[in-house]
């Protein structure tokens, strides 16, 4: 998979929450190569809300699946750590 595929790919999974949840209260633009040319009329907006829900997703599935979330990470909202703090803040 190339770069511009992977990225496309990111953006297709972030369109499929986005979609299923049906809720544009928060804006959620997409971000690949194609988005900009599909929907010309964009202003790029996104506020991260549906970032958030596909990474408590993310979270929820490690927990189901046995894994811990990996040192840099924080186990609670799954955002990366900054150097001065450890995923067991």
């Amino acid at each position: 998979m190339t770069k511009k595929e992977a990225i496309r790919e990111a953006c297709a999974i972030m369109a499929l929450a986005a979609h299923s949840i049906n809720n544009f209260a928060h804006a959620s633009d997409g971000f690949c190569d194609l988005c900009p040319a599909e929907h010309s009329e964009w202003n790029y907006q996104n506020e991260g809300h549906i970032f958030d829900y596909v990474r408590k997703a993310v979270l929820r599935q490690l927990k189901e699946d046995g894994h811990e979330v990996a040192l840099g990470f924080n186990p609670i909202t799954g955002k990366e750590c900054s150097d001065e703090t450890t995923s067991e803040s």
